[in-house]
């Protein structure tokens, strides 16, 4: 991609802004594996606390 228009730190911040759109859809899994991992960790620790009481 080439921007004729822009200088090279333009052009730099652009690339950045388009790198970082490209990251967001394995940050946004990565995410959602964590809140997953977190749900089965309180279902377990609500069965122990369920058990005792």
């Amino acid at each position: 991609m080439i921007y004729d228009n822009l200088s090279s730190r333009e052009r730099r911040e652009k690339l950045d802004e388009i790198e970082e759109a490209n990251n967001r859809p394995n940050e946004v899994h990565r995410k959602l594996q964590e809140v997953n991992r977190l749900k089965k960790q309180l279902t377990k620790l609500q069965d122990k606390l369920n058990k005792l009481y």
